[in-house]
């Protein structure tokens, strides 16, 4: 079946002060990851954010030749002109050779801010172009995790989307919910979105979760039908660490080498 394609988001990294893309890339390195999403935080524009400026101004992440690189961007920021949100993501779509992005479905008091996802998903870049997705949300948000309006979403904007296997998890412990989301995405599905949960922690690795064996079984159950990138969100505290998530993972879905 050959090699699971998986590797993390930098988030975790950004919180804890680790803001250098060559630090971060080391880490990554370390780890053995095959993929990694480059996670935004809450803006694209403001010049003070570390992020922003570690991406659009600081070094750039060697990570041209991994099979599989992600963006998440932020949610989109009615107060900010738009045209503004959508040239810093090019331009990191670009500098970072990007081939998915990805966005949370929130609305932003006028309903889905379609029209952004639609200027999103005409950037192109050179050598080739994007894809735009979006992914259901936890049980802590308002609203991106009906099926049905996630359905509508996806065909009207052509979106690919991404599957939170935790965020399905908060609304359905058994899953159902989890499996109706793949059915219906599975033609549009790009990665997935993996952690687990612990007393405190909705974003904890999976094996140290709670919730693991829902989580290794659903992931079981997908991989039985097809094949796509794992993007580990759950926090870590080294390149020690993620490798050891990484390694159960692999482990779990019997793809170790």
């Amino acid at each position: 079946m050959g090699k699971l394609v998986i590797g993390s988001s930098t988030g975790w990294m950004y919180a804890n002060g680790i803001n250098s893309l060559t630090q971060q890339q080391a880490i990554l390195r370390d780890a053995g990851v095959s993929a990694v999403e480059i996670c935004m935080g809450s803006t694209l524009i403001d010049n003070n954010d570390v992020r922003v400026k570690s991406l659009l101004n600081g070094d750039r992440l060697d990570f041209a030749r991994l099979p599989y690189t992600s963006l998440h961007l932020p949610d989109y920021q009615s107060e900010i002109e738009t045209s503004r949100q959508v040239k810093a993501a090019r331009e990191i779509v670009v500098n970072h050779f990007v081939s998915t992005m990805v966005i949370h479905p929130v609305k932003d008091g006028r309903g889905y801010p379609t029209f952004y996802y639609d200027l999103l998903y005409r950037i192109a870049w050179i050598g080739g172009s994007y894809r735009l997705a979006i992914e259901n949300m936890d049980k802590e948000k308002p609203d991106g995790f009906l099926l049905s309006e996630l359905e509508h979403l996806v065909e009207v904007c052509d979106l690919n989307f991404v599957l939170d296997v935790q965020h399905a998890f908060e609304h359905d412990p058994l899953m159902r919910y989890a499996e109706e989301l793949f059915l219906a995405m599975k033609n549009r599905l790009v990665h997935l979105h993996v952690s687990g949960e612990s007393e405190g922690s909705n974003h904890c690795l999976v094996h140290r979760s709670e919730n693991r064996s829902a989580i290794i079984e659903f992931l079981g159950w997908i991989f039985s039908k097809t094949r796509v990138p794992i993007i580990l969100e759950g926090k870590y505290k080294d390149a020690k660490d993620l490798r050891a998530e990484i390694e159960f993972i692999e482990k779990e879905l019997g793809l170790q080498e």
